[in-house]
C-alpha cells in the first residue's frame, strides 16, 4: 500500500476558509427536548376561523339587506320568506360572532405558547451570564 497518496482528489484549487470561531451555549437534552415540545405545540388555527367568521358575518349582512329590501322590492313576499331571511340572520350573526370571538382566544394560546417558548430561551441564557450580541 501506498501511503504517500491522498484519498481526496481536488479538480479545481479551492481555498479552504477555516470556520469562524462563535461563543456557544452548552444545553442539556433535557432543556433542549422541552424547547423543542414547547415550539411544537405553536400552531396558527386563528386564520381559518377568522375565515369562517367574517364568510358567516357576511352572510347575515346579506340577510339583513334581504330583510331591509326585499318587502320594499317584492311587496308580495310573504311573511314566511322575510322569517327564513330572519333565521339566516340570526343564526350567521352569532356563529359568525362566536367563531371569530374563538379565534381569538385561540391566537391568545397561541401568543402565550411563544412567549411560554421565548421565556425558556431567555432562562437557558441566563445560566451563563451575560450575553454579547454583534
Amino acid at each position: 500500500m501506498n501511503h504517500n497518496k491522498s484519498l481526496f482528489i481536488v479538480s479545481s484549487d479551492y481555498e479552504i476558509i477555516p470556520r469562524k470561531r462563535e461563543k456557544a451555549y452548552p444545553v442539556l437534552i433535557s432543556d433542549w427536548e422541552y424547547l423543542k415540545k414547547k415550539i411544537s405545540r405553536i400552531e396558527s388555527t386563528g386564520l381559518f376561523l377568522h375565515t369562517v367568521g367574517s364568510v358567516l358575518l357576511g352572510i347575515a349582512g346579506a340577510a339583513s339587506l334581504a330583510i331591509l329590501t326585499l318587502p320594499l322590492a317584492l311587496p308580495q313576499v310573504s311573511n314566511h320568506n322575510i322569517a327564513v331571511c330572519w333565521v339566516v340572520f340570526t343564526g350567521a350573526l352569532v356563529g359568525g360572532g362566536l367563531t371569530l370571538y374563538i379565534a381569538y382566544e385561540r391566537r391568545k394560546t397561541t401568543a402565550s405558547f411563544k412567549e411560554d417558548a421565548l421565556d425558556e430561551m431567555i432562562r437557558l441564557e441566563g445560566r451563563y451570564g451575560e450575553k454579547e450580541r454583534s
